[in-house]
């Protein structure tokens, strides 16, 4: 939805930055995404069409801000995925509410494997890039935002401790940026765990070397002032990169392939999906014929 509140001249350099943003913008929403700033940034950056610097990325910004406010993006297209409101779910007719539960019914679908799997990503930015994916493959998932804080490690290492009693093995499937930083965060993840008794397997999944180089992503300068920075040169060289600069697509395919590999009887799996599908359309047909339902309810209430 395009919609002008401010029309001004523009630059023919900015115009020229909206026009190459609404080709990238349909490329994601043809691919059923939407894109945040910052990676609609990195696929300027990927592009060669700027240079990856903080003077670029303020003037992409500008650009998109005025492109959006002329009417000439669509305010849909971008999203912000740090900044919710929250309400309460409400209902017109009582039968609205059945229908909701009907699509929402589920049950466990790792019941009968010998794994338990979570998905954990460093950046909340990138929680919604991954949700689909990790709701289909039944995993949990959530934002580290960082260091994870200590409090959350605690639950996760009781879940893992939990699990294994149960007979289980867990698995952590990680993505996170290429910086010092983001490098050390899987060794603190790790030793945390380690400290809290947790039994588990650890799997970095994104981002590695090898997607970087596959990609072609633009790199990023280190920051001095990281302590890391020294230990990280040594062993990386000069560059770093964040995960936003990683394709949707192309983070979705990691992530499902590497839960795929941690499913062990596939067959059962798709059964239990069956089970769903059969109990939410009975669901839905109670929904559908909700008068009749209560109708009858009533006459044996009545009786």
């Amino acid at each position: 939805m395009k919609i002008a509140y401010a029309r001004s001249a523009l630059r023919p350099e900015t115009q020229n930055i909206i026009d190459h943003a609404n080709v990238i913008i349909r490329e994601y929403q043809q691919a059923g995404y939407r894109i945040t700033l910052r990676q609609l940034y990195y696929q300027f950056v990927s592009r060669n069409l700027v240079e990856n610097n903080m003077k670029s990325y303020q003037r992409i910004n500008t650009a998109i801000a005025k492109g959006r406010m002329g009417g000439m993006i669509d305010w849909d297209a971008i999203e912000d995925r740090t900044r919710n409101l929250v309400s309460r779910s409400r209902w017109n007719e009582p039968q609205e509410i059945i229908e909701t539960c009907a699509s929402q019914y589920h049950i466990d679908l790792w019941q009968d494997q010998a794994k338990r799997v979570e998905v954990w990503i460093e950046k909340d930015a990138l929680v919604g890039v991954i949700e689909k994916t990790c709701r289909h493959w039944d995993c949990p998932y959530m934002s580290c935002r960082g260091y994870t804080s200590l409090s959350e490690m605690h639950k996760a290492a009781t879940r893992m401790i939990e699990s294994s009693e149960r007979g289980y093995e867990y698995v952590i499937l990680y993505a996170g940026d290429h910086d010092p930083s983001g490098s050390d965060m899987s060794r603190d993840i790790q030793q945390r765990l380690d400290a809290f008794g947790a039994d588990f397997i650890f799997q970095r999944v994104a981002l590695n070397l090898e997607q970087v180089h596959a990609h072609h992503l633009p790199p990023n300068r280190i920051k001095e002032s990281d302590s890391r920075s020294q230990k990280y040169q040594r062993r990386f060289g000069e560059g770093c990169w964040e995960l936003d600069a990683l394709p949707p697509s192309e983070l979705n395919r990691i992530i499902e392939g590497a839960i795929f590999e941690h499913i062990d009887d596939y067959a059962t799996f798709q059964k239990r999906r069956e089970e769903i599908e059969t109990t939410q359309w009975q669901l839905s047909l109670i929904a559908n014929d909700y008068s009749s339902v209560i109708a009858n309810l009533m006459v044996e209430y009545d009786d």
